[in-house]
């Protein structure tokens, strides 16, 4: 019964620990909520970060004279094989990620990114021939 009772107030401590943790203040206790209307940042601000928040990549501005880096994607025949390197946006969130993040690369470094398909089955097929 003692030691029921011991695990018992651990368990309770321990959850109002995790409750409070995860509990957010209202704005006189110094928590996110905005005071009134006029704090609520406009929606055109929300998905730009303040160029104060950026983390520096301590590259120099490259500039490759347009030359196309090729990158060998291996394809499998049972998974999506242009996950990394789309061509287009289509609206998924993953594939518009990846082909954001090239396109920043490439105007930014002035090169262009190619994807080689590469069948790895077929590779591993020649390999063990020899």
């Amino acid at each position: 019964m003692k030691n029921t009772f011991r695990l018992f107030i651990i368990f309770l401590s321990a959850a109002l620990l995790f409750l409070g943790a995860c509990g957010g203040g209202s704005p006189a206790q110094g928590g996110d909520a905005p005071k009134n209307a006029d704090d609520t940042p406009a929606a055109e601000d929300a998905g730009a970060a303040p160029e104060s928040n950026l983390i520096s990549d301590n590259l120099p501005g490259f500039d490759f004279g347009g030359y196309e880096f090729r990158v060998l994607n291996g394809v499998f025949p049972t998974f999506v094989n242009d996950l990394y390197y789309p061509e287009a946006q289509i609206g998924e969130v993953l594939n518009d990620a990846f082909y954001s993040r090239n396109i920043k690369i490439e105007e930014r470094f002035n090169v262009r990114i190619k994807a080689v398909p590469l069948d790895l089955f077929k590779l591993l097929a020649e390999l063990r021939k020899e």
